[in-house]
């Protein structure tokens, strides 16, 4: 968790898919998946995805203009 939360997701986009790849696995276990949560795993997923889709809302509208 704490490679991830200092991973940028457009910078080292290749490791975010491994590590988020990673504890998709390891939440098949419940006790993990608990510990997981209360870590903030979802709560930077999201921040992890709504960085993406700024940056690719962002490089759409610039090549329309």
């Amino acid at each position: 968790m704490e490679a991830l939360g200092r991973a940028s997701p457009l910078e080292d986009a290749e490791a975010c898919v491994y590590g988020y790849g990673a504890l998709k696995f390891l939440t098949m276990n419940v006790v993990l998946l608990n510990n997981l949560l209360r870590l903030g795993a979802l709560d930077l997923m999201v921040l992890h995805l709504k960085i993406v889709a700024a940056a690719v809302s962002s490089t759409c509208v610039h090549s329309f203009q």
